[in-house]
């Protein structure tokens, strides 16, 4: 089945000409948020949305992150090369490290082929399972008009499985349904073209940096963490309020 042939749809916030920030609030009772992040790859959470990461457990929310890709695509850049399994390692340890710098609290890998993923039944149905496993709030997942294939079946993926976890009709997924509040796509190869959603990381954006600065083995490809930061900038300087900012496209969800 195509990405582009499953069938649920997401309705947007439309806050397209609002740059105010939407407060991070905590649930009911004061209680600390569970967060869920979907990353197709290593490193994406860091440079996509390691501000908002930092926001969280800085409130003292739980942040899971969940990887798609087993990291294993090895490297031919001169005086770096990785054969798969070193690339594996290396990228796994990379991110252990990232996530003690951005105060996550468990990661799961899911292990697919890095630049083959694909929309399947059984891979929506997994996604169902972590999310009502998880039971998050706030969903973080790429946004629909991402360059990178990988990212845009993430993408459909979460829009798909987010309305199942709420609907309760799958006890083999689940002992009881969840309804997510609220999910943030993010930006990473591609920027959104009308975001919905800025968050201030001004306090965080040196936090966010260190996190992506564990991922020595990407950097000497690609300077994310120099490039994201100028993207940051920008969006901080667009919303007219902040020095740093990330952009996202905010779905309030409704479960029918």
């Amino acid at each position: 089945m195509s990405v582009q042939s499953a069938t649920e749809q997401p309705q947007l916030v439309n806050r397209m000409f609002e740059t105010a920030e939407q407060p991070d609030v905590n649930g009911q009772n004061g209680a600390r948020r569970s967060i869920l992040i979907f990353a197709p790859h290593f490193d994406d959470e860091a440079i996509a949305c390691g501000g908002a990461i930092a926001r969280h457990t800085a409130k003292g929310d739980r942040v899971v992150v969940v990887f798609m890709s087993r990291g294993d695509s090895g490297s031919t850049v001169p005086g770096h090369e990785m054969d798969p399994k070193t690339s594996e390692r290396t990228l796994k340890a990379e991110a252990e490290k990232a996530g003690q710098v951005l105060g996550i609290v468990r990661q799961v890998y899911l292990d697919l082929d890095d630049g083959f993923m694909g929309w399947t039944p059984d891979l929506l149905r997994e996604f169902v399972r972590l999310i009502n496993r998880y039971r998050p709030s706030i969903v973080y997942a790429p946004h629909a008009d991402e360059s990178h294939s990988d990212h845009r079946v993430a993408h459909q993926l979460v829009s798909d499985a987010v309305p199942r976890s709420g609907w309760g009709a799958f006890p083999t997924l689940a002992d009881r349904a969840w309804a997510v509040e609220e999910v943030r796509y993010y930006e990473m190869w591609t920027p959104i073209q009308r975001p919905n959603l800025y968050l201030d990381i001004t306090a965080y954006v040196e936090t966010k940096l260190a996190a992506i600065r564990q991922y020595a083995s990407q950097l000497v490809m690609v300077p994310y963490d120099d490039g994201i930061l100028g993207l940051n900038r920008f969006r901080g300087a667009t919303t007219a309020r902040y020095q740093y900012a990330e952009a996202y496209v905010q779905w309030a969800v409704i479960t029918r």
